[in-house]
């Protein structure tokens, strides 16, 4: 599947900010994009990397599974949906990356994401070495 991008905020924004604690100085400054649907919202008009949009493709595919604003809803209420989710998004983001980059450069890349998801804005409250752990391991329990 494919997007059409569109450098604007999604519909439900002031959600997303609300529950995440996410500022508009965070959301371009840190490029950080959303999935809706067959839209990808990049307000920041930022390149978006390749691991970046597997990424999202992923949010895509459970989305059109479930229905968008049904998916949206659980991501936002359910921590433990959320987080499956993105373990499923992070592992894909992964797995693409690692197979264009050398042995270290996939660790830093593993490490930086990891960082991102243990952090104060999803919520999950895990240590960035268990979550280090669930991303590359992901797929081999599936």
């Amino acid at each position: 599947m494919k997007f059409e991008v569109l450098k604007q905020y999604p519909p439900n924004i002031e959600q997303i900010k609300k529950v995440f604690n996410l500022t508009e100085k965070d959301i371009l400054e840190k490029g950080i994009c959303f999935a809706y649907g067959m839209t990808l919202f990049n307000p920041s008009g930022l390149l978006i990397p390749h691991h970046l949009n597997v990424h999202e493709l992923i949010h895509q595919q459970e989305q059109l599974k479930i229905g968008v604003e049904e998916w949206w809803d659980k991501y936002i209420e359910d921590k433990d949906f959320r987080l499956e989710q993105e373990l499923m998004a992070y592992s894909a983001q992964y797995q693409f990356a690692k197979s264009k980059m050398n042995n270290k450069q996939a660790k830093y890349f593993l490490t930086q994401i990891a960082m991102e998801m243990s952090g104060k804005t999803y919520g999950f409250g895990l240590d960035y070495g268990i979550i280090e752990n669930k991303i590359r391991n992901y797929n081999k329990h599936k």
